[in-house]
């Protein structure tokens, strides 16, 4: 028997992109067919291309919207750390579309082993990391 599947115009892009958003983000140059396919699958309900890439817009502009809020952020406190001197560590990590994006930044009294230690400390902790789980550093030092 296969599993019922309704044409659905009541279907808003907003409802498929709070749905469907977090494999939108996994998959950001995903086709339409990718997106509907897993709308389809996940929830048997079918909506037309129009809905899928209004829905994809939607997660992109969002997730381009939280990237912009942070950089500003990171302007701020770049401003408080010519201000009030010392160091500034940061940490970075590339997005779905390769595009770099700050995780964490820290203004230190002098960039030494303490510093680096404590601040990493803090950022393993925030990320709840799993002590399997690799991490990579590339320092300009």
């Amino acid at each position: 028997m296969c599993p019922r599947v309704a044409e659905n115009e009541v279907a808003t892009s907003r409802w498929v992109a709070s749905v469907i958003g977090n494999f939108i983000r996994s998959n950001p140059n995903g086709k339409t067919k990718l997106f509907k396919n897993e709308l389809q699958d996940k929830f048997a309900v079918k909506v037309n291309s129009q809905t899928i890439y209004r829905a994809k817009k939607i997660v992109l502009e969002t997730l381009k919207s939280h990237h912009v809020e942070a950089y500003a952020k990171l302007r701020k406190y770049g401003i408080q750390y010519g201000k009030f001197g010392g160091v500034l560590l940061s940490v970075i990590a590339l997005d779905g579309d390769n595009c770099i994006i700050p995780i964490a930044i820290c203004i230190c009294e002098s960039e030494n082993s303490e510093s680096w230690i404590w601040f990493l400390r803090q950022l393993w902790d925030s990320l709840r990391w799993d002590d399997s789980r690799r991490i990579c550093f590339i320092s300009d030092r």
